[in-house]
């Protein structure tokens, strides 16, 4: 009993090690980034890319700030990126979804109102 304990306590503190130094990874590179300079696509995608894998998954999107743990709302934005359709989201089909709204809010379009809110559709 007393190693079952012994080996969930070290695999609890090795969680909370990689947590910590992944989120210390997500600061340097924000600061990397020079003051009012708009994060690359790409910069966002690493950083979603929580396990590195080249793909973002529901999960994934899930924690994004802009989702907001909404699992519906990430499973909706992964499938509108997902052009290939195999449920996830590669870092091409993610840089063509961030061209196609910034070309949108560049024209006009886009699906936020003055303000920032979304328009109701």
């Amino acid at each position: 009993m007393s190693k079952l304990w012994s080996s969930m306590l070290i695999l609890v503190v090795a969680l909370f090690v990689a947590v910590g130094s992944a989120s210390a990874a997500d600061e340097k590179k924000k600061k990397d980034r020079k003051k009012g300079e708009r994060p690359t696509a790409e910069a966002i995608f690493k950083i979603l890319d929580a396990d590195s894998d080249g793909k973002l998954t529901v999960d994934e999107m899930t924690k994004s700030r802009r989702i907001d743990g909404d699992k519906d709302k990430a499973a909706a934005a992964i499938k509108r990126m997902d052009t290939d359709e195999n449920g996830t989201v590669s870092l091409k089909e993610f840089t063509a979804a961030m061209k196609s709204r910034q070309g949108d809010r560049k024209k006009g379009g886009g699906d936020r109102k003055k303000g920032g809110e979304r328009k109701k559709k």
